[in-house]
C-alpha cells in the first residue's frame, strides 16, 4: 500500500499548472503590443503634419508648449494662437502653413500676401477644402458642397442678398440680434 500525503498531490498539482500556464507575457499582452504598434503607425501616417508639395509654403512646426509627438503646434494653437502666429510670421515671413491633425492652415498676412488670394482662379485655389466645413450649415450639394457649375449659379441667386445696399440694411438686423 502506497501513502501519498494530500500536499504532495498539491505540489505536483501547482508543478503541472505551472507548466501549462503561459509564459509572463501572454498573448494578450502581445496583441494589445500589436495594436498599439499598428494605431500609432496609423495616427502617423494620416496625422502627422505635411509639408506639402515643393511650391507650398513653408510650414511652422516649432511648439513651445509641447514637445510630444504627433501632437505638434495643437496644444499651443489652441491655449495661444497669437502667439504662435506670430511667431510663424517672424521666422517665416507673410506665407506660413501650420499643420493642425489632418489639416493644414496656410496664412497669407498682409496685402501683398493676400493679393493671389483674391485674384486666383478656381483652379488655382479651391473653395471646395476651404469650405468643406459649411455643409452642416447650408446642407448637403448648396452652396460650398455643390459643384462649381451648381455653385455659380446658387451664387447668382443670392448675390441680390449680397449687394452693398442690402448689406448696409443688415447692420440694424445684426446689431439687434448680438445685443
Amino acid at each position: 500500500r502506497h501513502h501519498v500525503s494530500t500536499r504532495g498531490l498539491l505540489s505536483q498539482k501547482k508543478i503541472i499548472e505551472m507548466e501549462e500556464a503561459p509564459s509572463s507575457i501572454g498573448n494578450g499582452t502581445v496583441i494589445a503590443a500589436a495594436v498599439a504598434i499598428i494605431f500609432a503607425g496609423l495616427w502617423y501616417a494620416l496625422l502627422r503634419p505635411r509639408t506639402g508639395g515643393k511650391d507650398a509654403p513653408p510650414c511652422y512646426t516649432k511648439a513651445r508648449e509641447s514637445k510630444l509627438p504627433f501632437v505638434g503646434v495643437i496644444a499651443e494653437f489652441i491655449t495661444g494662437p497669437n502667439e504662435l502666429l506670430t511667431r510663424a510670421y517672424r521666422e517665416l515671413g507673410s506665407v506660413f502653413t501650420i499643420p493642425l491633425l489632418h489639416k493644414r492652415l496656410t496664412y497669407l498676412v498682409g496685402p501683398e500676401a493676400q493679393k493671389v488670394f483674391f485674384t486666383a482662379s478656381d483652379d488655382v485655389l479651391s473653395q471646395d477644402e476651404c469650405y468643406d466645413f459649411m455643409q452642416c450649415v447650408f446642407g448637403k450639394h448648396v452652396v460650398y458642397d455643390a459643384t462649381k457649375k451648381n455653385r455659380q449659379v446658387q451664387f447668382q441667386t443670392m448675390a441680390n442678398g449680397l449687394r452693398m445696399s442690402r448689406m448696409k440694411t443688415y447692420v440694424g438686423k445684426v446689431q439687434f440680434e448680438t445685443e
